[in-house]
């Protein structure tokens, strides 16, 4: 597979540029890495905050 380097902000002027979850250090080294990782018990988090952001989108 060929990898594309493209930015969403070359796709789009409205990019989220965070994540909306709670991580701890370890976490927060691997972002992008070989070995990215989050807990599971946060995924929760997530889902909450794009399920609200999505629905109330005009």
């Amino acid at each position: 597979m060929k990898k594309v380097n493209t930015s969403f902000t070359d796709l789009s002027d409205a990019v989220i540029r965070f994540a909306p979850i709670d991580i701890d250090k370890q976490q927060y080294a691997s972002v992008h890495g070989e070995n990215e990782n989050i807990s599971v018990d946060k995924i929760h988090l997530v889902v909450d905050f794009y399920r609200e952001l999505v629905g109330n989108y005009k």
